[in-house]
């Protein structure tokens, strides 16, 4: 089902859809999971799918550096981030949703993964500096739910805290 993954406290550390390749963080870059720290999936299942095995399997791989650059995971589309929300559409009605995600420390963006399920048609991201320039990261015009992709860039993009991601 398309649902949360039942905990309000769940950090996102990572995800996957079909078709796409496992995360590889370049040299020197991780995920920090606490000790004691428990791992939660959460499975979007087609329909028909019940009653079949599934097999996935969840592999980690920890650092043999001592002290890698952390990754954060961040998903701009959250209610906190909404410019014009709630995230309701009547029937019948196309509606446009804006967000803004303020950068809350130094950073470098590796990748970007855009997911909208089957309500969304089309999607724009970009940076906005606090000097007011505008750096261009994606541009969907056709949104396809199954090709959902993670897309990583060339060479890491740094931004500063206070910069702002939108949409």
């Amino acid at each position: 089902s398309f649902g949360g993954v039942g905990s309000w406290t769940a950090t996102l550390v990572g995800a996957y859809v079909p078709g796409i390749q496992p995360s590889v963080y370049p040299p020197g870059f991780g995920i920090k999971l606490p000790k004691g720290a428990r791992v939660m999936l959460q499975m979007h299942y087609p329909k028909g799918s019940a009653g079949q095995t599934d097999q996935t399997q969840f592999r980690a791989r920890f650092s043999r550096h001592p002290a890698p650059r952390q990754v954060f995971l961040d998903a701009v589309l959250n209610p906190s981030n909404m410019l014009d929300g709630p995230l309701v559409i009547s029937p019948n009605v196309v509606k446009t949703f804006r967000q803004r995600l303020r950068i809350p420390f130094d950073a470098s963006i590796l990748s970007i993964a855009p997911h909208m399920h089957l309500i969304g048609t089309s999607t724009k991201l970009w940076i906005r500096t606090q000097r007011g320039d505008t750096i261009p990261l994606l541009k969907i015009p056709h949104w396809d739910f199954h090709w959902q992709m993670i897309y990583t860039f060339k060479k890491l993009l740094p931004v500063k805290a206070g910069d702002f991601v939108e949409s």
